[in-house]
């Protein structure tokens, strides 16, 4: 009887590397909003607002967004959406944020996928800035699989 011995090749792919991330997203101003309005209760929903700017930092490129917001007129609490797109040389990235704002204040998270040529690169990390603001300082982490 003639046995077969298989014994299997465990290639491990190389980890990831993570390294600490910084940038700065730096906005014109909404340029137009689908929809606003203010309901009974006195919440002020914004949805479809388009805003155009740029990133500054570890990735560097244009931004386009699209936010949705959600806020008490009176405690200026609520919540905001967004997702956009970032514009570098050689690819994109998507971008979404996810925020809380209490007393006005928004505090939240961010996740940023590349696509292209920056494909395997993803941020995570949070920001904090007040309402009305035109630029958001983010800080997290970059990921970047081989």
């Amino acid at each position: 009887m003639l046995a077969l011995i298989f014994t299997p090749t465990i290639v491990s792919a190389a980890p990831a590397s993570q390294e600490p991330f910084t940038a700065t997203l730096i906005f014109q101003g909404p340029d137009y909003t689908d929809r606003q309005w203010i309901d009974k209760k006195g919440i002020m929903h914004v949805k479809g607002q388009h805003q155009l700017g740029i990133i500054t930092g570890d990735i560097e490129g244009s931004v386009e967004f699209y936010a949705d917001l959600n806020m008490d007129m009176v405690s200026y609490n609520g919540d905001v959406k967004a997702k956009g797109v970032i514009t570098v040389d050689g690819g994109e990235y998507k971008i979404t944020l996810d925020g809380i704002i209490e007393a006005g204040l928004i505090s939240g998270t961010f996740v940023i996928n590349g696509k292209g040529d920056v494909k395997g690169i993803r941020v995570e990390g949070t920001f904090t800035v007040m309402i009305a603001a035109n630029i958001i300082p983010l800080e997290g982490t970059m990921i970047t699989k081989p």
